[in-house]
């Protein structure tokens, strides 16, 4: 439920921002 939302929303945060530095 919410712990594991949070923690898609944690990966997906930093797919981005390795993609957006990269």
């Amino acid at each position: 439920g919410e712990l594991v939302k949070k923690i898609t929303v944690v990966d997906w945060i930093a797919t981005y921002e390795a993609a957006f530095k990269k």
